[in-house]
């Protein structure tokens, strides 16, 4: 057996499609929904922002593979790896006429340093130094996608809470005349 629906307001018994309680007058009005125009907002704002987030997300996990982009340094920490980083080829250090240091940088070649200025020694090689490298950027790579999915997702799952549907009727109670 089912059980009858009732009235939330006054409890009194209702028939299955009814639009008003005989008891209090109430009326059952349709909630308003997702038209399809605000579907369309819907879906026009989160793919252009889930465009715009993926865009970056690709940029950022391309760096390392481009001509001038190198291993970064905290993928290679992760790997265990900090040593694997070439070391620079040569340091040059810029002093005042008094021999105070005012700068100091370094470049990975010698060519426009002075004669008296010696390369760093370079770090212990580390035997798989290359394949680490490509570990590392492709940790980088996994991790920038992963977190632009991540920031899509969540991007959706906030406008779909701003476009939520509510569920049921609601039930609106008239005054008596």
């Amino acid at each position: 057996m089912s059980a009858v629906p009732t009235c939330p307001i006054c409890h009194g018994p209702l028939m299955p499609r009814t639009g008003a309680c005989r008891g209090c007058r109430a009326q059952r009005m349709s909630r308003r929904g997702m038209t399809p125009g605000a579907f369309r907002a819907y879906a026009a704002i989160w793919l252009s922002c889930a465009a715009v987030v993926l865009l970056l997300a690709v940029r950022v996990a391309a760096a390392p593979w481009l001509p001038t982009g190198e291993a970064p340094d905290y993928a290679l920490w992760l790997l265990g790896a900090s040593e694997a980083k070439p070391a620079p080829a040569c340091r040059i250090v810029v002093r005042d006429l008094a021999g105070r240091q005012v700068g100091a940088s370094t470049a990975d070649s010698c060519a426009g340093a002075d004669a008296r200025s010696q390369p760093t020694p370079a770090a212990p090689a580390v035997r798989n130094a290359p394949l680490l490298r490509a570990l590392a950027c492709g940790l980088h790579s996994l991790l920038a996608l992963a977190t632009g999915l991540l920031a899509a997702a969540l991007l959706r799952t906030g406008l779909r809470h701003l476009f939520r549907r509510p569920a049921g009727f609601a039930w609106v109670a008239r005054t008596r005349a």
